[in-house]
């Protein structure tokens, strides 16, 4: 019960990539996660249900790549310009 009330009223800044199987939780992931967080990227796979890295492994690692090697638009003002 402590451990809950200090988590209310902070919020992760940092970039956040919920993922839901398109015929399971799908876009919810990202609606859950903007209560908690400031960046939020949603992530669904196409045709997945529930069990994501067991359905479509490639599709779910693929997001995550590409939510590492692409800035959410809330950091394409504050990364460092190349080179630096």
């Amino acid at each position: 019960m402590e451990a809950s009330k200090a988590v209310v009223g902070n919020t992760l800044t940092m970039p956040v990539l919920p993922v839901g199987g398109e015929t399971s939780f799908a876009a919810n992931e990202a609606v859950v996660m903007r209560s908690a967080a400031v960046d939020v990227t949603k992530g669904v796979i196409a045709g997945a249900r529930h069990w994501l890295m067991e359905e479509a492994p490639e599709a779910t690692v693929a997001a995550g790549v590409r939510f590492i090697d692409v800035p959410s638009p809330r950091q394409r003002g504050a990364r460092a310009p190349a080179g630096t």
